[in-house]
């Protein structure tokens, strides 16, 4: 079972979301994170030392052993497993391989989160194609909506939209629905605070508990298996 976290941008939170999504469902069920933005261990506050990776597991595609993803991952602390990207640079698959890893990762019952923050459009077009949620990442401002607005088809293949929030911002949640055309889930926080918790290694442990109930809201609304019931509001900005 596969749910994918995306943007088309770099900075806007891709990683952060992608990790407190797979903290939260990690209260209800087994989930691996599968780290295709490498950041997600410098996040976590994880010195990984792993001489593969994601990547090639990538780059192996189906070729790769049925298991070779249980073996690169690791246990960070006890929330969730994870997969890191690994010391390799990620290459250019071909679009099958790229299928058939996608395919690998929705079949069977374990939960796979995809952080697809290096992922090209093709990659992320296979990630969403056997999703059960997927959930694009975005900032109410000009720059990054319209980023996002250029991946039509990816939208329209998501979920929904979690936006992340920064007090002082000129656009509102109505906005970002009305120019993406798609529903916001969730607003996710941006605050100091939490920017010296993800500074320092510690998000999983000393992030503000508004952070992580903004981030359990969004996975109410994806309605995965094992989670709660979706609630019937949105979030919304500071």
């Amino acid at each position: 079972m596969l749910a994918t976290v995306w943007s088309p941008k770099g900075g806007v939170g891709t990683t952060v979301t992608a990790v407190v999504v797979a903290s939260v469902l990690a209260r209800r069920r087994s989930v691996r994170l599968v780290d295709f933005g490498g950041d997600v261990p410098a996040v976590c506050g994880a010195h990984v030392g792993v001489p593969l990776g994601a990547a090639d597991w990538l780059a192996l595609a189906d070729a790769a052993p049925p298991d070779a993803l249980d073996a690169m991952a690791l246990e960070i602390g006890e929330p969730f497993s994870l997969v890191p990207l690994g010391p390799n640079e990620l290459g250019s698959p071909s679009g099958a391989a790229l299928d058939a890893v996608a395919q690998s990762l929705a079949d069977g019952s374990e939960l796979n989160v995809v952080d697809a923050g290096r992922l090209p459009v093709r990659a992320i077009e296979a990630f969403l194609a056997v999703s059960v949620a997927a959930v694009a990442v975005v900032r109410p401002c000009y720059m990054a909506l319209s980023r996002c607005a250029e991946h039509h088809a990816l939208l329209r293949a998501s979920t929904g939209l979690a936006v992340v929030c920064e007090p002082g911002r000129a656009l509102t949640i109505r906005d970002v629905e009305t120019v993406l055309e798609r529903p916001v889930l969730a607003s996710v926080p941006c605050t100091p605070d939490i920017a010296r918790c993800v500074d320092a290694g510690v998000l999983l442990w000393r992030a503000p508990h508004e952070l992580f109930s903004s981030v359990q809201q969004l996975v109410d609304r994806l309605a995965l298996p094992g989670a709660i019931d979706p609630p019937t509001t949105s979030g919304q900005c500071a």
